[in-house]
């Protein structure tokens, strides 16, 4: 049902298809955004939703999440009962309402949330776009952490890099005390950019971050993209970890936009605080 990574330290998962009770194109744990409450796959995706939270032993109305973008913006998020900044366009409050077995709805519109309330969960979406978590605590300070939805643009935006200064500005917490998940995504082996997004990302991060050319397409590495971009804003080596997994080419184990053309499930990242 999910996938974890032993070396990062806080509770956290990043779910798979495998083990809900959706329909094809969507099976099984289809975890996708669906507002409309007629929608036929709504009542499904509660379903799996509760299944894939209460297995990790997290209330599902504990879970924040935010109507992702494909931007950078990042939402601190404050639980009303615990200490932390007041409302601002950078920061939401969220109560958890133990009362409804399900997901909350969208906070706004982001694309990561940092929070240091032990009573939230942090989750973003992804069907081929790269899932970072982060935990972080420097000695004297409270722990955070963060979830981040890096698809292309927030990569080349560097919205790992925003994630570690908002860590140091909001909370005190150095670099060097931070560490890093990145889950399952689409890898260089099937992700075909055009030469000139190419050659955008080879101006900020290098050339390594293209995997050659295959039938005339530069292949892209979202994965080293954010590595760097990690590297860059103060992390250590040691203080990454990795999943290794391509969501395109393990279609029994993941949904995957880009292969699916569309018609595919999402999976949800999750991490909390113990």
């Amino acid at each position: 049902m999910w996938i974890q990574i032993s070396d990062f330290p806080a509770p956290h998962a990043f779910s798979t298809r495998r083990c809900g009770q959706s329909s094809a194109p969507f099976d099984s744990l289809d975890l996708s955004l669906v507002d409309a409450p007629e929608s036929p796959r709504r009542a499904t995706i509660d379903d799996n939703a509760r299944r894939f939270t209460r297995a990790l032993g997290i209330h599902p109305a504990c879970v924040a999440t935010v109507r992702q973008v494909h931007g950078t913006r990042i939402v601190e998020v404050v639980d009303p009962e615990s200490k932390g900044a007041p409302a601002t366009d950078d920061c939401a409050v969220f109560a958890p309402d133990l009362e409804r077995d399900l997901l909350a709805p969208p906070l706004c519109e982001a694309d990561g949330l940092i929070t240091r309330s032990p009573r939230i969960a942090l989750a973003i979406r992804t069907a081929d776009c790269v899932p970072i978590l982060l935990f972080g605590q420097s000695p004297g300070t409270d722990a955070a952490i963060a979830a981040l939805h890096a698809g292309w643009r927030g990569s080349l935006d560097n919205i790992a890099a925003r994630a570690v200064r908002l860590f140091a500005d909001r909370f005190g917490i150095a670099p060097r005390h931070i560490q890093a998940a990145i889950g399952p995504c689409i890898g260089p082996c099937c992700y075909e950019v055009s030469a000139a997004l190419a050659r955008d990302f080879e101006a900020r991060f290098g050339a390594g971050v293209i995997h050659g050319v295959v039938d005339g397409s530069p292949r892209l590495d979202l994965v080293q993209v954010n590595r760097l971009s990690l590297l860059n804003a103060g992390l250590s080596e040691a203080s990454i970890h990795t999943s290794a997994r391509c969501t395109a080419c393990e279609s029994e184990r993941f949904f995957s936009h880009r292969r699916d053309q569309g018609q595919t499930g999402r999976h949800l990242s999750i991490v909390a605080l113990a």
